[in-house]
């Protein structure tokens, strides 16, 4: 019946909305993204800050629980709260900033709009609930004929087909979204403050989630790595001041950091963190490999890769070694065709393993197999040489561009978090994110309070995350 009305006033151009206030579960979908910034759990390492939202937050819940259960007016309170932005895992006090409220106000709206606001949080969730029988038809921009053709055309499509329009999916799944981020959000919020406990108790320099890994997942890798570092003094030795990566591979990365597969038994990291400590005396001498074939090759760029699944850090230099002599052998007899510049160093090439195709990436890299034939070395890049350099450029430029839209397009829909798949790139995030500020007003009611993750189709997870395609299409193009 409810889909029924729904498209008949879609054909009058019109959506009802519920003629009723806020509920107490409005309220909690309306205040997330603040919760997401105020919450103390979020400031373990703040313990000053923490007390003082901690004592905010259960005047803030006690003002609200007597306007929505006893119906009257709170007696009046000050509320100070410290608010932290972007990165979860900043440990800077630089990062927070701090506001206060005056709670007064008798009605619910007003002091969750004024909440909103005092925070530079959207306000349409709250606004597109109406308040009164009389408003409760918004006009929309639908046009009716085409918005039922549509929806005819989409009921046999899959619900994660990418050709789907976004406002059509939201519309149809938002609410079981939402049901799915309030299940989990009180595990998200204890998760946040068992890392910043290992962190303080260990020493880390940080906790990094590398994979796609759920709620109950990670409060699974972080319970049995606690355990670890408990049992053991010498692995809490071992792990003191470094990066822990909870990815997909166990081992050390390139960049040093200590990485730990969560599909694998805590036994597999016990071993591997035992090993650790040789591969930090190999990971040591990589970079005057790196520079020998670097300096063989025109001085190219050697570049890694964030997370680099290897096997071992000793077998990363391998490869190196492997490539280095290849080059030095094929010089004895050759040179480098007369047409390439003196130098290289403006590109950047990355080594992998003998399986791995040899490509250009989005952003310029050359990606080499460690095996590969210096004469198709040598024909690849003479193709590519040009190609390589202007995507490096374009990458440089765009990718402060994609933090600043990501964190602008996230404020503007009220979300508490967006971010996307790492197959997707920055210039298709940029874009994606550029339209989704631009229907902004149309959507926002609907994105508010929720975890947006962009990559090729449709889903809403167990977790609440919402999942869209980058290239997605609003209903009326």
């Amino acid at each position: 019946m409810a889909k029924l009305l729904q498209l008949a006033s879609a054909r009058l151009g019109r959506i009802y909305l519920p003629s009723r206030s806020l509920t107490s579960s409005e309220v909690s979908t309306a205040l997330r993204p603040f919760y997401f910034l105020v919450h103390p759990d979020l400031f373990g390492l703040f313990p000053e800050e923490q007390a003082v939202n901690e004592h905010s937050m259960k005047s803030l819940k006690n003002y609200l629980d007597v306007l929505l259960e006893e119906k009257r007016k709170p007696e009046s309170a000050k509320v100070t709260f410290f608010l932290k932005r972007g990165e979860a895992r900043n440990k800077s006090r630089s990062g927070l900033s701090r506001v206060s409220y005056q709670l007064t106000d008798p009605q619910v709206r007003k002091t969750v709009i004024a909440i909103l606001k005092g925070a530079n949080l959207p306000t349409s969730y709250v606004d597109s609930i109406a308040d009164k029988p009389e408003d409760r038809v918004r006009v929309t921009k639908f046009d009716g004929d085409a918005f039922d053709f549509q929806f005819h055309e989409v009921r046999t499509r899959s619900a994660n087909d990418a050709r789907n329009p976004l406002d059509v999916f939201l519309h149809r799944n938002v609410e079981r979204a939402r049901a799915n981020f309030e299940k989990i959000e009180p595990l998200r919020l204890r998760l946040e403050r068992m890392q910043d406990l290992m962190i303080y108790d260990f020493h880390l320099k940080d906790i990094i989630w590398g994979g796609d890994l759920k709620p109950y997942n990670c409060r699974n890798s972080l319970t049995s790595f606690r355990s670890i570092c408990e049992s053991d003094p010498a692995m809490a030795a071992i792990v003191r001041d470094k990066t822990v990566v909870f990815g997909n591979f166990s081992g050390l990365s390139l960049q040093g950091e200590i990485v730990l597969y969560s599909g694998e038994v805590a036994h597999n990291w016990l071993q591997k963190l035992k090993e650790i400590p040789d591969e930090e005396q190999i990971l040591k001498h990589i970079p005057r490999v790196e520079k020998a074939l670097s300096q063989a090759l025109l001085d190219v760029k050697v570049v890694r890769k964030k997370f680099q699944a290897i096997t071992s850090v000793d077998d990363y230099r391998q490869r190196l070694r492997r490539l280095l002599t290849s080059i030095n052998d094929y010089r004895t007899s050759k040179r480098f065709p007369g047409h390439w510049p003196e130098s290289l160093e403006h590109l950047e090439i990355c080594l992998e393993n003998s399986s791995s195709p040899l490509m250009l990436t989005a952003t310029g890299q050359m990606i080499l197999p460690c095996n590969i034939a210096i004469s198709r070395l040598v024909e690849f890049m003479s193709e590519n040489m040009d190609q390589a350099q202007q995507r490096l450029d374009q990458a440089g430029k765009l990718a402060q561009k994609e933090v600043d839209i990501i964190e602008a397009c996230a404020l503007e829909l009220g979300l508490v978090k967006l971010e996307k798949d790492i197959g997707i790139t920055s210039q298709n995030m940029i874009e994606s994110c550029t339209r989704l500020m631009q229907y902004s007003a149309h959507i926002r009611h609907l994105t508010h309070g929720n975890h947006i993750l962009v990559d090729r189709y449709y889903s809403v997870e167990s977790d609440g995350t919402i999942v869209i395609p980058y290239n997605w299409k609003f209903h009326d193009e």
